[in-house]
């Protein structure tokens, strides 16, 4: 009986094997970028129908009550937010003046 204690393969070989798991490696990167690629695809198109969702249910809720609560509460904010002044402001031309009291007559 015998015994091998020095055994190695060529240089050639050993390269050809590194190339190969090289190779499976970036395939299994491609792999797994194609996949995250696909997923973050499918988030993105499950995130605009859920808000075209929300949209149409939003305008199949619009009255013409909830337009007219609208415009009472945008009222409602701009008299919280007056101060009690008139504008004093009248416009660049000339005031016209008339008399009320040729009117009566």
């Amino acid at each position: 009986a015998f015994s091998i204690t020095a055994f190695s393969f060529s240089s050639a070989f050993t390269e050809a094997l590194e190339a190969k798991q090289a190779a499976e490696q970036l395939a299994l990167k491609a792999k797994r970028d194609l996949d995250r690629v696909r997923i973050e695809a499918q988030q993105k198109v499950t995130t605009a129908t859920a808000e075209a969702e929300a949209l149409r249910l939003q305008r199949a809720n619009i009255s013409p009550d909830l337009i007219e609560l609208r415009k009472v509460e945008a009222n409602l904010r701009a008299i919280e937010k007056w101060n009690g002044i008139l504008p004093q402001v009248t416009g660049g031309g000339a005031v016209p003046f008339i008399g009320v009291g040729e009117i009566q007559r």
